[in-house]
């Protein structure tokens, strides 16, 4: 919190960074088409009940895990102006305001005796934003990825990919990257802090919340060959009401987890609690503990500008109980490198963009279990002793997909936690393309191995892979519109082996 009060300061001193409007002249090629509209109506095809994994993956939780349905969608968005005209001059807006809404209607068989049917209807964006310099203000649910990754072909970034739908927050934040002033434009920095909340239909604990900051910093111009990337985001689930029983009081006091002010500014700080071990007022397990479930990560990055082609190469390390303070989990990391074609070629096969990555969560600081209260480990990623349904919303991993809950899994496997799989060592790759610079062509493949949990291993490596191929083709005769179609197919254990497609028209406005 220091380090952000300091931010603040530092911000503040540099004012004529933040607010001063850019002059572009009478350029009026700068000028973009504010408000947006889009409609799209699709189904889901599957050798088996399930959907294939890339199908259903970070797509923001609005793809059924049962496959054979038929979707619709649609959805409007107001997007910045960015610059308006004044006195014969585009300049760059200091106020601005938008709003975006997306609605998702799926029809879904149930494959079963009677073949029944389930309808129901979601919201994966529905908020306002407003932006005054470079702050920005948004209430509500709306798509994000968070940490330093590829967002558009990454196998999913570990804290935050894109996998379930979007927690509603209100947020505050510089979501650009903002020069400071003082370094001549060396320094910049982007970073966030919300307030959120979770679902009550979970089986563990009602009304509860989301905490959650993030600081980056970036170190070169934007027109620098190289340009260094660090930052860190924290996550907490915090407060609430248990759904389960506690006979003992270990992990609550009378069913009430803390959720006072002054237990915020602890959670914000996230700060420990055996320094007093207060067990008057907390739970035994709070005492000796950070107040709720923290998580996130540290990330590094380097980017390098080629004469015809841009290369990002990124490392995510991951904390919870504090193994990494003590380099026990370093091991443990999704490590990334992106290359991107600045000017492909305009005919046959355009390759724009590649991505290769691996994550590897087996180590998790360790089987032993650390006695030492300050220092924690050993990691269980995702899982909590107390939010028992972890990391997850309405059922989806909100991290990396490759982190999966137990209802997922296409073998029983022992244990009760609610991801039976967080040890893994998985291999990615990404691509991106065109064919005659019309028919958009992209491909998703991975290769896992999987070991369970430390608490409940597989009784044997379970190896999985997964795929997709997907393609957008412009439709001539309705303007804005294209085909969509996917197929994808899972061979292992891990999941049923399938095969399975998406076809859909979009129509954009």
């Amino acid at each position: 919190m220091r380090l952000f009060l300091l931010i603040a300061l530092i911000i503040s001193s540099s004012c004529s960074v933040l607010f001063g409007q850019t002059n572009i002249g009478k350029d009026t090629s700068i000028t973009r088409k504010r408000l947006n509209y889009f409609t799209e109506l699709g189904s889901y095809l599957s050798s088996e009940k399930s959907t294939p994994f890339w199908l259903r993956t970070n797509q923001y939780g609005i793809v059924p895990g049962q496959s054979q349905n038929v979707t619709l969608r649609g959805g409007i968005r107001l997007d910045y102006k960015g610059y308006e005209y004044k006195e014969q001059r585009y300049e760059k807006t200091r106020f601005d305001w938008g709003y975006g809404l997306e609605v998702v209607a799926n029809s879904q068989y149930i494959l079963t005796n009677d073949s029944s049917r389930k309808d129901y209807i979601l919201i994966p964006e529905a908020y306002v934003k407003v932006k005054y310099g470079v702050f920005e203000l948004y209430a509500g649910r709306r798509r994000e990825i968070v940490g330093l990754v590829d967002s558009t072909l990454s196998s999913g970034s570990y804290i935050w990919s894109g996998n379930a739908l979007p927690i509603p927050k209100v947020q505050i934040s510089i979501p650009e990257y903002m020069p400071l002033g003082f370094t001549g434009g060396v320094v910049s920095l982007k970073g966030n802090f919300s307030h959120g909340w979770f679902e009550n239909s979970r089986r563990d604990v009602k009304d509860f919340y989301l905490h959650q900051k993030s600081l980056y910093f970036r170190i070169g111009k934007p027109n620098w060959k190289f340009k260094f990337y660090g930052g860190f985001n924290d996550q907490v689930q915090w407060a609430g009401t248990l759904k389960y029983d506690d006979p003992t009081g270990y992990v609550s006091k009378g069913g009430k987890l803390p959720s006072s002010l002054k237990d915020y500014w602890s959670v914000i700080l996230g700060k420990s609690m055996a320094y007093e071990g207060d067990t008057i007022n907390y739970s035994k397990n709070d005492a000796w503990n950070r107040l709720g479930n923290h998580l996130g990560s540290v990330d590094v990055g380097l980017e390098i500008d080629l004469s015809n082609a841009s290369l990002f190469l990124y490392r995510q390390s991951f904390y919870e109980a504090g193994a990494l303070f003590y380099l026990n989990n370093i091991t443990d990391g999704l490590h990334g490198i992106s290359l991107k074609i600045k000017q492909p070629s305009e005919y046959g096969f355009a390759l724009q963009k590649i991505t290769f990555e691996y994550l590897n969560t087996y180590s998790q600081g360790g089987e032993g279990l650390s006695t030492n209260t300050y220092q924690r480990g050993r990691e269980n990623y995702f899982n909590h002793s107390q939010y028992t349904d972890g990391w997850s919303y309405f059922g989806n991993t909100i991290g990396t997909p490759f982190i999966v809950p137990k209802s997922l899994l296409e073998s029983k496997q022992p244990g009760q936690s609610f991801f039976a799989n967080n040890r893994t060592q998985m291999y990615f790759l990404g691509f991106s393309g065109t064919v005659n610079q019309g028919v958009e062509i992209s491909g998703k493949f991975s290769y896992s191995s999987n070991f369970g949990t430390y608490d409940f291993p597989f009784l044997k490596r379970i190896d999985q892979f997964s795929g997709i191929l997907s393609s957008k083709i412009p439709v001539k005769f309705l303007e804005g519109s294209s085909l969509n179609v996917s197929v994808s197919y899972d061979s292992g254990e891990l999941y049923k082996n399938s095969l399975g497609g998406y076809i859909g028209i979009r129509k954009v406005w």
